[in-house]
């Protein structure tokens, strides 16, 4: 049975991908350059600290699982 531990880390992995995918697009909204980077760089911390705290969270299995998947798409990218 899941518990909020798991329901807490699987909604923080979820949202640290958010902050990493929107980085990048700061620089295209049309703010200067040093307050995008400025964006840009809060965003990104943000999404890893978010990653960071969810791993706790979420145990070892499932990061075990994503690591094998992760790792098993890397070795068929390789082999291509």
């Amino acid at each position: 049975m899941k518990d909020w531990k798991y329901y807490t880390g699987m909604a923080l992995f979820l949202f640290s991908w958010v902050p990493w995918s929107l980085a990048p697009v700061v620089f295209f909204i049309g703010l200067p350059a040093s307050k995008a980077a400025g964006i840009s760089a809060f965003l990104v911390i943000l999404g890893e600290v978010t990653f960071l705290v969810s791993i706790p969270l979420l145990g070892r299995p499932f990061i075990k699982q994503v690591k094998d998947k992760v790792m098993a798409l890397l070795k068929r990218a390789w082999e291509e």
